[in-house]
């Protein structure tokens, strides 16, 4: 008997392996879908649509067992998955592939005001606020408001890996090819700032790689504040410790 915890890559690609005649393989996890994080970020403006990114669970391992629930609690000496619904799960082989929670760093103010793009619903989540906030925009615009309006369309993403980078790409794309279509009025406000604590963009990769990327990026009009670390983050501006 085999439990796997989790829904994400390293779940299931573990779960896809194991030879069912050999081995009773159960998935858990909360989440009934698998979803492709690379494309997460179109789900924001649009590109794609968050079902088209999704697969379900008993589609993508249809030779294991799936059953949604928490996983609440590990008997080690017993093996044994505590599960809620009053649910225990033996096993002989025990998979934790749960997965991670955004960090926060201990940054005050990040839960409160930041938005976090890691699950399908936080793609939705900024989707929908973002398109609220050019609403307000163009109404704080109509009553004469310059200030309110350079404040709703400073739109400030922080980190400069492969997520930040992408969802920049992304949101300059979005505002030149469509919302300075649709929305003339405002069309000058928007400004895109991507803030960085290291050096460079994508310090995973060759240098030469995050040189070329910050480049693009600010061709395309963003602002890229490198050596910047958040100290703090309110409800309308982040505050910034820079070199």
């Amino acid at each position: 008997k085999v439990v796997v915890l989790g829904s994400g890559w390293g779940a299931l690609s573990f779960a896809r392996k194991l030879d069912p005649s050999a081995f009773d393989v159960t998935v858990v996890s909360p989440r009934p879908f698998f979803f492709y994080t690379p494309l997460l970020v179109g789900s924001t403006t649009g590109i794609v649509s968050p079902g088209a990114i999704i697969e379900p669970i008993r589609d993508n391992v249809p030779k294991c067992d799936f059953l949604r629930v928490h996983c609440k609690d590990v008997d080690l000496e017993n093996k044994k998955v505590i599960c809620d619904s009053g649910l225990e799960l033996d096993y002989d082989h025990l998979v934790v592939a749960v997965g991670a929670q955004p960090n926060t760093f201990g940054i005050p103010g990040v839960d409160t005001y930041g938005r976090f793009l890691k699950e399908i619903e936080h793609g939705r989540r900024v989707r929908k606020e973002m398109l609220d906030i050019i609403e307000r925009a163009e109404v704080a615009l109509a009553a004469g408001n310059i200030d309110k309006v350079k404040q709703l369309l400073s739109f400030v993403v922080v980190g400069g890996g492969p997520t930040g980078v992408e969802f920049c790409g992304e949101l300059s794309d979005f505002i030149r090819q469509d919302l300075k279509r649709r929305y003339p009025k405002i069309a000058e406000y928007f400004q895109v700032t991507l803030v960085e604590a290291l050096p460079s963009l994508l310090t995973m990769f060759d240098k030469s790689v995050g040189k070329y990327v910050q480049d693009h990026l600010e061709r395309q009009g963003v602002s890229v504040k490198l050596k910047a670390m958040v100290k703090k983050v309110e409800e309308e501006r982040v505050h910034l410790a820079t070199e």
